[in-house]
């Protein structure tokens, strides 16, 4: 089917957008695959490696058991291993009709150019947050008294 990047600073948007995603394509639960690092087993380990891909890639043919499709999710795409990336690339570039893969990732950067070739990328918007008007007031206060400070001050 197609594959997808999800990027979003906030791991809990790219959690909330997967949900949307598999509940407007009525995808259950039960064939929804995550993938995500092994924590386990190493507490060091800070990546996924070609190990689990390639675990992951013997489960992608199976064909999918309560719904028309199944979701593999692979959680901090940003994580991947080069090798595990390179790994992943023919299954991006050809992945089984029932089968619909989303990497979520903080950024696009971390990925591999062949990755993000083969896949629509979905970049959600970070919300501004704003001050209000009195924490405005304040802050516009101090730094118009700032000259007027000793050093110490403002060190402070």
């Amino acid at each position: 089917m197609t594959s997808f990047i999800v990027i979003a600073k906030e791991k809990k948007k790219r959690e909330s957008y997967t949900q949307d995603f598999a509940t407007k394509h009525a995808i259950d639960p039960f064939d929804i695959t995550l993938i995500e690092k092994d924590s386990g087993t190493k507490p060091a380990t800070q990546s996924i490696g070609i190990e689990v891909i390639k675990l992951m890639q013997t489960k992608l043919f199976l064909k999918p058991i309560k719904s028309k499709s199944k979701l593999i999710l692979i959680e901090d795409a940003q994580l991947l291993t080069p090798e595990a990336q390179n790994a992943l690339l023919k299954v991006l570039e050809e992945p089984p009709a029932h089968t619909i893969i989303i990497l979520g990732a903080e950024t696009k950067e971390a990925l591999l150019p062949t990755i993000l070739s083969r896949c629509q990328i979905i970049v959600l918007e970070e919300e501004q947050k704003k001050l209000s008007e009195k924490d405005l007031q304040s802050l516009q206060e101090f730094i118009d008294a700032l000259p007027n400070l000793s050093i110490g001050e403002r060190l402070k």
